[in-house]
Parts: C-alpha cells; sequence; structure tokens
C-alpha cells in the first residue's frame, strides 16, 4: 500500500479476481445443493435407502440435517475473507468424501441418482455425478489459493 492507504497496482496478484470469482462459484454450487435438497428431499432419501441396505441405524434426516448444515457452514466460510480458504479446504474435503461415497455407490451398482441437489438439478447417473465433483475438486483446491491483497489488507505482523 502507499501512503495514502490504497494497494499499487504492483501488489495485486494475477489471480485475484479469478480466485474471489471461484469462491463466489463454489458458494452457489453449495447454496443449489442446500436449496434443492431442502425444497426436494426424497430423491437424497431414495439415494440413500438404495446404498444403504439394510437402513442406517437411525433416521436418514439426521444424515440431511448434518449435511444441510456442513453446506451452510462452507458458503458461510466461502463468502467472508478471513474464512475464504477454510471453507475452501471444508468443501474440497467435503466433495472428496462425496466423491467416494459415490464411488462407492456406483461399484455396488446403486442405480439411483445421488439426489445432491434435489429435484433443483435433477441428477443424471451416479458417474455424472462423480464427473460433476471430480470438476468441482480443482475448483476447490483453486478457491482456496492465498491472496497478497486479503494478507495486505489485515495488516502486517
Amino acid at each position: 500500500s502507499d501512503g495514502d492507504g490504497t494497494m499499487q497496482s504492483s501488489s495485486v496478484q494475477w489471480n485475484e479476481p479469478l480466485v474471489i470469482a471461484v469462491r463466489y462459484l463454489l458458494a452457489m454450487v453449495f447454496i443449489a445443493s442446500t436449496v434443492g435438497k431442502v425444497l426436494s428431499p426424497a430423491p437424497f432419501y431414495d439415494f440413500v435407502g438404495a446404498l444403504f441396505s439394510p437402513p442406517l441405524g437411525f433416521d436418514p434426516a439426521y444424515l440431511l440435517y448434518f449435511i444441510l448444515a456442513a453446506e451452510i457452514l462452507i458458503v458461510t466460510f466461502l463468502l467472508f475473507p478471513e474464512t475464504a480458504r477454510a471453507g475452501a479446504m471444508l468443501s474440497f474435503v467435503f466433495v472428496l468424501a462425496f466423491t467416494i461415497l459415490l464411488m462407492f455407490a456406483s461399484q455396488r451398482e446403486v442405480n439411483v441418482p445421488c439426489g445432491c441437489f434435489g429435484e433443483f438439478l435433477p441428477g443424471g447417473t451416479l458417474d455424472t455425478s462423480i464427473l460433476r465433483n471430480l470438476v468441482l475438486l480443482p475448483i476447490a483446491v483453486l478457491a482456496g489459493c492465498p491472496s497478497r491483497i486479503l494478507k495486505e489488507q489485515g495488516g502486517s505482523t
């Protein structure tokens, strides 16, 4: 920053606008997933029922509530510069875990869409859901890239 408190253009990294845009894109994906499952949880329940047969030893609604809470936390973290990297890391772990679960479901020949977005974005096959998640993983990594601007705004230590 120069003497009057403004940022010098030379301190802006080339990827800063991209990283911020990717964070918002990732947040929108999780918002769509949350809204989809809230408005139409049946596809999610169908997937859980098909994957875990015999049924889980607890009400699948608890699993849904946990996932919704995690998605809301991730979105909240992604939207604020101070917590954006934590949000990106959580989103990476979350998407990776679901990708592994989807691969497991595919191996078990589960023939029900994952219900990740409820009926908001009707899911195709498990393979398309796996592919979507494999695209989201590097996006989550990019969303967590450090930013010189965000460090400089916090002051020097």
